[in-house]
């Protein structure tokens, strides 16, 4: 028996961690048929996505950097609301996007339809996603918070091709 037959003490891998530190990554992405812009990217160091998605100050910063992405975008508000992509693993407890939301449509004076898409399966790969109320506007945000293989902000996009314009934000582009 040599060393390399003895138990490991310790594991060389670092756990896995995603993390953010919230410097200006403002970036346009294109995915299958359409376009999303994100705010910030996943980094080495920074904060943890779960203490993130639990923290109402990440919450305004991250509604503070996509208010001025709106007013970079838009020149009017006019006709425009804004809604989340849905949960999918958290159904209890603070949800960040619709904070975020929430805040977003309270600083620009939009309407925030929350709730207005839900996942109905728990298929990660293949989710099913149904629109739950009717959106009177004919232009529409989709705010999602952090977007690793886009499935979710994809089907949510798709439920909207009967809108004349949809922008997609993204908090945190995690590839």
């Amino acid at each position: 028996m040599d060393e390399w037959d003895e138990e490991p003490v310790e594991s060389i891998r670092k756990p896995k961690c995603h993390l953010c530190d919230f410097t200006d990554a403002l970036r346009l992405h294109a995915k299958n048929d359409f376009l999303y812009y994100s705010l910030f990217r996943r980094t080495k160091e920074g904060v943890d996505f779960d203490t993130i998605k639990r923290s109402e100050d990440h919450a305004h910063l991250m509604a503070a950097c996509a208010c001025k992405l709106i007013d970079r975008l838009l020149f009017s508000l006019d006709g425009w609301c804004i809604i989340t992509s849905p949960r999918r693993r958290h159904f209890e407890g603070f949800n960040f996007s619709e904070f975020v939301s929430g805040l977003i449509s309270d600083t620009k004076h939009i309407p925030f339809y929350q709730g207005a898409v839900q996942c109905v399966t728990k298929d990660r790969l293949n989710p099913e996603f149904h629109l739950l109320r009717e959106i009177p506007e004919k232009k529409v945000i989709v705010f999602d918070d952090i977007i690793t293989t886009g499935k979710t902000l994809s089907a949510t996009r798709n439920l909207l091709t009967d809108k004349e314009q949809v922008i997609c934000i993204v908090g945190i582009y995690n590839n």
